[in-house]
């Protein structure tokens, strides 16, 4: 995990395009804002299930 976060930090160093750098941070808040509420939900379901 750490050598592909590593990599992806590397491909981006090496784009100069501050556009492009400023839509990946973008995707990549939206992604892992996602994957919480996915997270949120479903913990919410085991919440009312176990309960």
């Amino acid at each position: 995990m750490a050598t592909m976060d590593a990599e992806l930090i590397d491909a981006r160093a090496g784009k100069l395009d501050e556009d492009y750098i400023y839509e990946w941070s973008i995707f990549e808040i939206i992604t892992n804002f996602l994957v919480v509420m996915l997270f949120s939900y479903v913990g919410g379901l085991f919440v009312i299930l176990f309960i």
